[in-house]
């Protein structure tokens, strides 16, 4: 059943709001040099999940309004754009982890891709009750295969996949002994990562796979190069206002260009990719936007991904779909439930993580 929309702008009028609160814009010639600390990252993280929300609540939608068509051209301007800051942010985190923490590399296996996998199967599992109580049956292949992100039980589920795909070359790149621990061998790591993903990507092409599993990846590399070359940047960038005005521009050609060729090939949904993410990175350099509200949602990505299509299922199938007519309904109430069922299961995962987590 369709929902007949309203307006959506008065939705992102009010998260502008949010996003501005407490925004603080640099003096002229000086910058934010935390702009790529845990608070700051989290921040626009926190942004981005919520455009994903939004992005997957409109997905049954019939954005009619007046101003809908804002929303509208918003969403299909930023398209799979919505993952990047994700991917970046957390190949730079794990470039940084393997620089300054002995013996990551060997624990991430356990510590990240076991964690994410198992934290993501109890969510696989409730959505599967649900799916069940709402009479909808799965052949076992494929529950087998939505334990992994291949497919889905009616939860997001590609990033998840991604994501565990990203860690196993991490671990591959990184376990192999190259030379002394230092830059040149984490550029060699890195180096690794980069031609894993270009044959993951490779194959996914080739097998037909949808694009959204594969046309982002390389932000995830990107993410690492950048935690190895961060100071060359920031010195050209960070000098004064007008090597960083010259920047912007020079990204924003590139960006506007990859842009009106993006649909054209992967390369340039690639670096169309990298000049939004390099967008990004200017301007928090200016303007930082750290607040309470966008770190909550940046701490909660996962939780935020994963169970923001649990009351969108209910809603759209309680009491013979009525609640899909009542749009602003529909949508406030999936937001504070998802926030609601994301607390929840934080305190379950935290007991989860305990038991079978418990650091040695």
């Amino acid at each position: 059943m369709e929902i007949k929309g309203k307006e959506m702008l008065i939705y992102l009028i009010i998260f502008l709001f949010f996003i501005c609160n407490g925004m603080k814009i640099a003096e002229e010639n000086s910058f934010h040099k935390d702009y790529m600390d845990y608070r700051s990252t989290t921040a626009i993280n926190g942004i981005f999940v919520v455009l994903i929300f939004f992005s997957h609540c409109t997905q049954n939608l019939t954005l009619d309004g007046p101003y809908d068509g804002i929303y509208v051209t918003m969403k299909e301007s930023l398209l799979q754009m919505v993952v990047v800051p994700f991917l970046f942010y957390s190949g730079y985190g794990i470039m940084e982890s393997i620089k300054t923490k002995k013996g990551y590399v060997k624990g991430i296996i356990r510590n990240r891709f076991l964690k994410v996998l198992v934290h993501f199967d109890i969510a696989v599992l409730v959505y599967l009750c649900l799916q069940m109580l709402l009479g909808r049956r799965y052949e076992i292949w494929h529950v087998v295969q939505s334990l992994i992100g291949w497919t889905s039980v009616g939860n997001s589920n590609w990033y998840i996949f991604v994501t565990l795909v990203l860690y196993i070359m991490v671990f591959a790149a990184f376990i192999i002994p190259l030379g002394k621990d230092g830059p040149v061998r984490h550029l060699l790591g890195i180096a690794g990562i980069i031609i894993l993903a270009a044959v993951y990507l490779y194959f996914m092409k080739g097998w037909g796979v949808p694009t959204r599993f594969y046309n982002t990846i390389l932000l995830f590399p990107l993410g690492m190069l950048y935690s190895m070359e961060r100071d060359k940047i920031e010195k050209i960038c960070m000098k004064n206002d007008i090597c960083y005005m010259a920047s912007g521009v020079i990204v924003f050609v590139i960006y506007y260009y990859a842009y009106c060729h993006a649909r054209e090939s992967i390369f340039w949904y690639s670096v169309w990719g990298c000049a939004f993410m390099a967008m990004i990175l200017l301007f928090n350099m200016k303007i930082s936007l750290k607040n309470n509200m966008l770190i909550w949602f940046g701490k909660n990505v996962f939780g935020i991904y994963i169970w923001q299509r649990v009351p969108m299922i209910i809603l759209k199938n309680l009491r013979g779909g009525i609640y899909t007519e009542r749009t602003y309904v529909f949508i406030f109430s999936c937001f504070i439930a998802t926030i609601f069922i994301t607390m929840i299961f934080n305190y379950v995962l935290k007991k989860v993580d305990s038991r079978l987590f418990k650091k040695r």
